[in-house]
């Protein structure tokens, strides 16, 4: 099975995410998968050899940030966005993320997860067309569900979208408003576009199945149901 795992970076520092993505995407070529890791807004971090350093980040951080912010910026020629995305800016960049305030965090969060409609679609549409007329995986794996904006146009593609779990309801709710709402409200709508999310355990599922309005099993309230898996 071809298998396309999309995780955020971090650029400068650990994270388990990025610690925990690249050993899965090891272990599933072990066993014989296509599997390849691809890093978003910012290069990975690893403790280990990184399963394919080939890949470079796609989505940079600070264009997308730029493009959030200034609408325009999507006009610019292509190598202004090449130079971007070189990762020595973005690792530069990811020193000074404490510098973000918590109108522009919410703003870039529902941004994400707007879609094709978010002000940032330039630079997202640009990675889903790769996925689907390059890459042509067989699934496609969201590190997270801040990542769900993508679900619906890949799903549209004819590709399965699965999603991990992992706290993101903690750092939804530090949202300042009207970005806590509007996202858990974008949330509630692409995850209808996953197939299957993977939570570390049945509390967690529980939790976001309910806040995401979504549920597996008997669809007795009109709700969409979504299959859940446990590690």
């Amino acid at each position: 099975m071809k298998i396309l795992h999309l995780t955020p970076g971090t650029g400068s520092f650990h994270c388990g995410s990025c610690l925990r993505d690249n050993a899965l995407v090891i272990a599933l070529r072990a066993r014989g998968h296509d599997a390849m890791i691809v890093p978003l807004y910012l290069p990975l971090v690893t403790d280990a050899d990184e399963a394919n350093p080939e890949q470079s980040v796609r989505v940079g951080g600070v264009g997308l940030y730029l493009q959030q912010k200034f609408p325009w910026f999507r006009f610019m020629p292509r190598f202004a966005h090449r130079l971007l995305d070189n990762p020595a800016l973005l690792r530069w960049a990811s020193r000074r993320m404490g510098l973000t305030g918590a109108r522009d965090l919410g703003e870039m969060t529902v941004g994400s997860l707007m879609g094709e409609k978010s002000p940032q679609w330039a630079e997202w549409g640009k990675l889903v067309r790769w996925i689907v007329e390059d890459c042509r995986p067989d699934v496609v794996v969201l590190s997270n569900s801040l990542l769900c904006g993508l679900a619906p146009e890949l799903s549209q593609a004819g590709l399965p979208v699965v999603c991990s779990l992992q706290g993101e309801d903690g750092f939804l709710d530090t949202l300042i408003e009207p970005y806590r709402t509007q996202a858990w409200e974008l949330m509630n709508q692409t995850a209808r576009s996953v197939v299957r999310f993977v939570a570390p355990s049945r509390f967690y599922a529980d939790l976001m199945a309910r806040r995401m309005g979504v549920e597996c099993g008997q669809d007795e309230r009109g709700l969409q149901r979504v299959e859940f898996r446990c590690l």
